[in-house]
């Protein structure tokens, strides 16, 4: 007679929704730990679905948790379990609450059925995100976890109901401001938030990750004062004056060619945009920033054009000055 107590037991594995449901993360944020930091390796099925031992769920579990309280997952992802479960204990004993100072590094909260393609890019923007959660029921859910600068949530809807998710949200998570990405609401919505609430920007129609990424930067540089865009430089000085170009628009060139007239049109675009995009630095606050980095980046780009025009007519022999 065998003794069944010596038998090998067969080792319990769980399948991805398990895997969601234990741990809190969502299924993208655990696919990209897997790919891009190593943090568990995942046995196959027949059908090559990802299956979990009860130690990768421990792991998914402890990782959410310190990442939660600030740590960067590239860092602590090849931890032991035993040297993430010191250093959870550590948190916990310290007290040491979730959030940052805004003169370190800004942290972005988001609630987005496309976290995976947020978090897929490797943002280079000076910012760190979270977006443990696809939809805003499903963060209500969660445990409240302070720490962020700011909230984006990212909907197809927005009700009037969606507006009191997002001031909870924002309550629970700290955030000084909120960003809605949203698709479709009824203009009184919209209109009654447009204007109202300082802390609280609405974001209208369809976005890329990219632009998403974007939008909360100069939301976190409005906040902090602190500019991580790339400065241009002085704004150089003009080269042509309105009525240079506007000659130049008009003028005959003594070859078969249209670019003196092309580019003084090009020019006169960008000198109008420049202008714009100076005066528009003081209307909205939120926007000063990007309005600054637009003006002086159209300031670079007009200059080398007028370098292009001063190069062109001086080829053909035109004198603006005749």
């Amino acid at each position: 007679m065998s003794d069944s107590r010596s038998e090998p037991r067969e080792e319990e594995l769980f399948g991805t929704a398990t895997a969601v449901s234990r741990t809190g993360l969502s299924a993208a944020r655990i696919r990209m730990w897997e790919k891009r930091y190593g943090a568990v390796e995942p046995r196959r099925s027949e059908t090559r679905r990802r299956l979990y031992t009860r130690e990768d769920l421990e792991r998914l579990s402890l990782l959410r948790q310190l990442t939660d309280a600030g740590h960067s997952i590239s860092r602590i992802a090849g931890f032991s379990i035993e040297d993430l479960t010191q250093l959870a204990e550590e948190e916990a004993a310290s007290g040491r609450p979730v959030g940052v100072d805004a003169d370190e590094q800004g942290k972005i909260l988001a609630v987005s059925p496309s976290g995976e393609a947020l978090l897929e890019t490797e943002d280079p923007l000076g910012f760190q995100w979270s977006c443990p959660f696809a939809t805003i029921p499903e963060a209500l859910a969660a445990p409240a976890t302070p720490g962020a600068h700011l909230l984006l949530i990212e909907t197809d809807t927005l009700f009037i109901e969606t507006l009191e998710d997002a001031r909870e949200l924002a309550k629970r998570c700290g955030a000084r401001r909120t960003l809605i990405a949203y698709r479709f609401a009824t203009r009184d919505v919209a209109e009654a938030v447009r204007g109202g609430e300082p802390d609280l920007v609405l974001l209208h129609g369809p976005r890329d990750a990219s632009r998403l990424r974007r939008e909360c930067l100069f939301q976190l540089e409005s906040l902090t004062g602190r500019s991580h865009l790339p400065d241009p430089g002085t704004i150089p000085e003009r080269l042509f004056d309105p009525s240079q170009l506007s000659r130049l628009s008009q003028i005959d060139s003594p070859v078969d060619c249209e670019c003196p007239r092309h580019i003084a049109e090009l020019l006169r675009n960008l000198v109008a945009f420049e202008t714009y995009s100076e005066e528009c630095e003081d209307r909205n606050p939120s926007d000063a920033l990007v309005h600054a980095y637009l003006h002086r980046t159209t300031a670079q780009v007009r200059r080398t054009m007028e370098d292009a025009l001063q190069h062109l007519l001086h080829a053909e022999g035109i004198d603006l000055k005749s």
